[in-house]
Order: C-alpha cells, then sequence, then structure tokens
C-alpha cells in the first residue's frame, strides 16, 4: 500500500517521521475543542454539545496546551459550595471562549455579544460581596480568556 506518490508526499513523509521519532502521535499534534454545556445529557466527555461536560472545572481538569474550551451561555461558578478559595484556573495554552447557545461547530459562530457567558465568584448570598471567592479566574502562561465576562470575585 502506498501512503505518499508525490515530492509533496515525501515532505510529509519526513514530517511524519519527525514527528514519530519525537514520540509523539498525530492527536497529540491535534488541539481539542472540549465544550461545556449546563444541562448537557450525553457522555460527559466534551466532544460534542450532547456529550458536553456539565461544568466548567471538569473541562479545566482535562484541558492541556493548545486546547480551547467553548462555554455555553449562562452564569458559571467555581464551586456549588462555599469555599472562597475556589477558582476556576486555566492550565497554560489552554483558550477558554464564552458565548455559545450550545450548536455550534466552529468557534467564529458563537456571538458572545448576545449569547452572555459569566463567570462568577457570587457562591454565597447571592449580592452579598463578603461570602464570594477570592479569586474567580487564574490563567497559566499563553492562557486566553474570549468572549467572557468575570464578576464578584472579591480578594
Amino acid at each position: 500500500m502506498r501512503l505518499f506518490s508525490t515530492k509533496a508526499g515525501a515532505s510529509a513523509r519526513v514530517v511524519l517521521v519527525a514527528v514519530l521519532a519525537a514520540g509523539l502521535t498525530i492527536s497529540a499534534l491535534k488541539a481539542e475543542a472540549l465544550r461545556v454545556g449546563p444541562g448537557a445529557i450525553g457522555a460527559g466527555t466534551g466532544a460534542t454539545w450532547t456529550d458536553a461536560f456539565t461544568d466548567l472545572q471538569s473541562a479545566l481538569a482535562v484541558a492541556q496546551s493548545g486546547d480551547e474550551i467553548w462555554i455555553k451561555a449562562g452564569v458559571h461558578k467555581p464551586t456549588a459550595g462555599t469555599s472562597r478559595s475556589a477558582t476556576f484556573t486555566i492550565p497554560s495554552g489552554v483558550s477558554l471562549l464564552g458565548g455559545f447557545v450550545g450548536n455550534e461547530n466552529y468557534a467564529h459562530e458563537r456571538n458572545f455579544l448576545i449569547q452572555l457567558t459569566t463567570l462568577s465568584g457570587d457562591i454565597g448570598v447571592s449580592g452579598n460581596a463578603e461570602d464570594n471567592v477570592y479569586h474567580v479566574v487564574r490563567g497559566g502562561a499563553n492562557s486566553v480568556l474570549d468572549g467572557v465576562h468575570v464578576t464578584a470575585g472579591n480578594a
């Protein structure tokens, strides 16, 4: 079976050999889009909107550098409890993108001006800043926060 049959194919073969020699797999080169949609009813893998993670913390726990996390519009809090130390920690190189309805196939289809995605630190008594989380979001090196409103931290 022939995989490459042109001069361009020879270049691709060299790249493939270099990738394999480095111990990487083809899947390791592909960034993932992990979806977060409270109320999703699927497998909870983040691979599709049906199988979206139901909370942002679950997606952050598995995200790797180069991944995008697509967040469905709504209010997202770093904990269901009352720990003021809770925070959303974005891993290095990961992008958090808000403004999704939950049916998009590409990030450019979102409208974050209409579909508001809010990361809120208001975890205790609603409107009482004294029991809010200290830091709503922390980002690693080269992390991105795009199309997301951050509110109600109280450090």
